[in-house]
């Protein structure tokens, strides 16, 4: 009963059956589960000790071990269930999802995570990365401080001159109002250092006002990992969403600003949100070879699943810096089209 109602073909359930059989922990396995299993896990065949934890979900059904209504791979089979799993690219969790529907063995989830971590063409089209917390600047004392402070830094020669020109838009006119007064409804700063009312007042209310957008916009941020120099990176391209562009990390020029050398010898400069550390695999190199017929197939809107055989890799994507998106004929519903 419980193999009819699997969606697995009886082609693949012999196959399954015979790699059981010629599985040496799969043999001990069964023998294990219709014999019983020890009272201590110390006294249980190392080999099959990972089955442990759920040894009472365990059962046989014509020469295969289910673990309640999943089968349990066994190992000379795990890696072609793993291409099949991710033919589709459908993304890590998808992939989990489908996986546990039908079949188990130990630490499959981080298998499947290692897997699409590696696929080239699901790493170029991953969604952008979560923001991190805000950085405020420090409110200043006195309004407009900090841009007066840089203009007057800048302006050696006509120091004087600004300051003459400050004086006078702070000097009362014939209606007894400043030409600041007039603008902004208030009198600005000068040399005679007069302190314009309730300055204290607006910077309090000032660093209130930051201190609560940070705290509704770090609800859903976190922090990223810093980056070292040497480290490979992908680099977000904003107008195709995708990252396709590779680069290293040349050094840290600034809080969550990097210097990027590409994969073409350009010097770049980005923040932290748009660079995404390229995992290194053990299956990374072997998913180099597969390459430029899927990424073309999928950029061009034409990846399907006989795109792929079932003993390729994940595809990787050219090095072209220009990618589109698949594309959809959209097409008017025929209730909405007039018949003359």
């Amino acid at each position: 009963m419980i193999v009819e109602s699997l969606p697995v073909s009886s082609e693949r359930m012999e196959q399954i059956k015979r790699e059981t059989a010629a599985d040496q922990t799969m043999t001990e396995l069964k023998e294990t589960t219709l014999i019983g299993w020890p009272a201590q896990k110390n006294n249980c065949p190392r080999r099959i000790q990972d089955y442990w934890m759920c040894r009472a979900e365990l059962t046989v059904v014509d020469d295969i071990v289910f673990k309640g209504n999943k089968i349990v791979i066994p190992m000379t089979l795990r890696k072609e269930m793993l291409q099949k799993i991710h033919k589709a690219h459908l993304g890590e969790e998808k992939c989990k999802r489908q996986a546990r529907e039908v079949m188990y063995w130990p630490r499959m989830n981080q298998e499947i995570s290692q897997t699409t971590a590696s696929c080239e063409l699901c790493f170029t089209y991953r969604p952008k990365q979560q923001a991190e917390p805000l950085m405020p600047h420090p409110v200043p004392n006195r309004p407009y401080y900090k841009i007066v402070k840089g203009l007057m830094k800048k302006a050696l020669d006509g120091k004087y001159f600004l300051i003459k020109l400050m004086t006078y838009r702070n000097a009362p006119l014939q209606n007894e109002l400043s030409p600041a007064q007039i603008m902004m409804g208030r009198r600005i700063r000068n040399n005679l250092t007069l302190t314009p009312r309730g300055a204290h007042k607006v910077k309090l209310a000032k660093e209130k006002q930051k201190d609560k957008q940070k705290q509704r916009h770090d609800k859903s941020a976190r922090h990223l990992p810093e980056l070292k120099p040497g480290d490979h990176v992908r680099l977000r391209d904003i107008t195709t969403e995708t990252w396709m562009q590779q680069g290293c990390v040349q050094r840290k020029v600034a809080p969550r600003s990097y210097e990027i050398q590409t994969e073409h010898g350009s010097q770049l400069r980005r923040n932290r949100v748009d660079l995404r550390l390229q995992p290194f695999t053990q299956g990374t190199e072997d998913h180099q070879e597969d390459t430029a017929e899927a990424s073309n197939a999928f950029r061009n809107g034409q990846f399907s699943q006989n795109t792929l055989t079932d003993n390729e890799r994940c595809p990787t994507v050219s090095g072209s810096t220009s990618a589109e998106r698949p594309k959809r004929t959209v097409r008017a519903p025929e209730r909405l089209i007039e018949n003359c």
